[in-house]
């Protein structure tokens, strides 16, 4: 029997990258396993430990295992990593992300107050607990006195997260949904959905959600995933300055109501009108492409 093995059908990608992710994991649980039996003292470093290594093993190997292999068919640049982002595109990044702090801020709270029917009540609670672990498990890593501590934080809850999420979500699953549906809009809003699901905290869902949707063009458009890269490290990045801000009292808002303006309305318009601006401004800059 004469078996075809042909990389370039997304099928085959799909059943390879599980295959990877499956392997991957099986040796981050023994590598955790082992490190839980060195640091069971010091849970804060082990979870930032782990987080890292959840990062590298789970989502960012199997990935350039995959891609290597995809670029051997002649798909040279299929993460869109060899191609640099030009630096008008990272001001207007940052721009888009500072101006859209309020209207985010404003869809958290949103989320945050979705309630379900009753008949949905042990779903919820579940959910409930699910969201309170997560954020008992951020806090213990985020909250530090130590400037040096900061420094790791942003590494590894800044900056790593960047680089190994968008080399899956912007890489290698828009790729694939591209391939699959022959539409960008929808692989787009898909993939941006997958990337919301795994984080598995629904309170958090729709605006993480739009965040997978601004990577995405930011990708598509630019052609770099590093302009994706930079606007979700700068995302971390924040979150993890303000959550050091407000623990050593250097500012009285809590880090997770940082830029929420107590529902004013023209605030989140005026944050909403910018991000459009810069956000068209970006998209104009690449149409003639």
């Amino acid at each position: 029997m004469n078996l075809q093995f042909d990389i370039r059908k997304p099928s085959l990608q799909l059943a390879v990258f599980l295959m990877l992710i499956g392997c991957c994991f099986i040796l981050l649980s023994v590598i955790s396993a082992g490190l839980l039996l060195c640091m069971e003292k010091d849970t804060a470093m082990f979870n930032r430990i782990v987080s890292a290594l959840s990062q590298i093993v789970v989502f960012l190997l199997p990935c350039l295992v995959l891609a290597w292999w995809i670029q051997k068919t002649g798909r040279i640049n299929y993460l869109r990593t060899k191609t640099s982002p030009q630096w008008q595109d990272l001001v207007l990044v940052l721009l888009i992300m500072v101006a859209s702090i309020p209207f985010m801020a404003a869809i958290v709270e949103w989320n945050e107050a979705i309630t379900l029917p009753a008949e949905m009540g042990a779903l919820e609670q579940f959910m409930k607990e699910m969201e309170a672990q997560a954020t008992q498990i951020t806090e213990q890593m985020l909250f530090t006195d130590n400037f040096g501590i900061l420094i790791v934080n942003v590494l590894v809850i800044g900056l790593l997260p960047a680089i190994c999420e968008e080399v899956l979500f912007r890489g290698f699953v828009l790729n694939w949904l591209s391939d699959i549906f022959k539409n960008k809009h929808i692989a787009v809003w898909v993939s941006a959905f997958l990337f919301s699901f795994i984080h598995f905290q629904f309170y958090g869902f729709v605006p993480r959600m739009l965040l997978g949707v601004l990577f995405a063009y930011l990708v598509i458009y630019s052609g770099s995933l590093w302009t994706s890269v930079f606007a979700h490290f700068l995302n971390n990045t924040m979150a993890v300055i303000t959550a050091y801000a407000y623990f050593n009292g250097y500012m009285q808002t809590n880090y997770e109501d940082f830029g929420n303006f107590g529902g004013a309305w023209y605030a989140i318009g005026i944050s909403l009108m910018l991000t459009i601006v810069f956000l068209g401004v970006f998209l104009k800059k690449h149409m003639h492409k």
